[in-house]
């Protein structure tokens, strides 16, 4: 059984927060979403699923891939450093 399919970035962003700055809970559209770190000192993100929580600290250049469907947030801290990364959408696509 074989399945060809493409793999598509249809949207994408950069994301930096100052301050108390966060993100409210949120999903995506797509198949996964993707985001990188370009900052040294992030805030956790939380991923919530169901009763489930998880929570992870991103380093310098952590790359995170996800179901884009899957709630997640980033509540604000007293970091005052800006905080940078770039996501994106990821699509399949028959072909």
């Amino acid at each position: 059984f074989q399945m060809h399919v493409n793999c598509t970035i249809e949207r994408w962003w950069l994301n930096a927060l100052e301050g108390r700055a966060y993100n409210q809970p949120h999903s995506h559209s797509g198949y996964m979403s993707a985001v990188l770190y370009l900052s040294k000192d992030n805030n956790n993100i939380t991923f919530a699923r169901d009763n489930l929580i998880h929570e992870f600290k991103p380093n310098l250049f952590d790359l995170l891939i996800f179901p884009a469907q899957l709630i997640h947030y980033v509540l604000p801290t007293e970091n005052t450093q800006r905080r940078i990364s770039y996501a994106l959408n990821l699509y399949w696509r028959k072909k």
